[in-house]
């Protein structure tokens, strides 16, 4: 399951504030009023990292298919011209989301977990551990790209390429794999 299932409304607002429509800032406690914040503020995070694990995804796919001889080689260096289409875009749209949110304060320390912590509190650790996970796979896709640059630069050799792909695409199938259940558990908890 993909974290892109979130709520639109979150996502469409910039997911700059969770606060569901009749709720009052005022009967929470700071803390819980800060949890629930930063939660909406994640989850704008991790859409734009889906995003970008979207087109890994497809990227990896194509070559799992292409080795078990479902799909041509032409057929998959179509669909992994299409996935680099705007790939390093999102990668630098996810990566410029992220700087912000690790650099901008919070009213939420989830760094410990309590008995007593709040939903928006568990919420808000579970999208961040799912932006933890999708940190690694997006590196990953983006030593890829940069790598193909280089190999249609002629700064590397067909063969470098293709061992660094292969070393690649191993990485990411088990990174895309770990985000996708971080991403489904982080969808198991609420903050509404």
């Amino acid at each position: 399951m993909r974290i892109c299932g979130s709520d639109k409304a979150v996502a469409d607002s910039g997911g700059i504030s969770a606060q569901p429509p009749g709720s009052h800032p005022d009967s929470a406690s700071p803390t819980a009023t800060g949890c629930k914040e930063r939660w909406g503020q994640e989850l704008r995070v991790a859409l734009a990292a889906e995003r970008t694990l979207e087109d890994w995804r497809l990227h990896i796919d194509a070559m799992n298919h292409l080795v078990h001889g479902q799909i041509s080689v032409s057929q998959a260096t179509a669909l992994w011209e299409a996935s680099e289409q705007g790939a390093l875009r999102r990668i630098d749209r996810f990566e410029r989301l992220d700087r912000f949110l690790r650099q901008s304060p919070s009213g939420c320390d989830t760094s410990v977990p309590s008995d007593d912590e709040s939903a928006c509190a568990k919420a808000a650790r579970a999208v961040q551990r799912t932006i933890d996970t999708a940190q690694a796979a997006v590196r990953t896709w983006r030593v890829h790209i940069v790598d193909m640059d280089r190999l249609r630069e002629g700064r590397i050799t067909g063969k470098v390429a293709e061992e660094k792909w292969r070393r690649l695409w191993r990485t990411g199938q088990v990174q895309t794999v770990r985000y996708d259940r971080r991403a489904t558990d982080a969808l198991a908890h609420d903050c509404a």
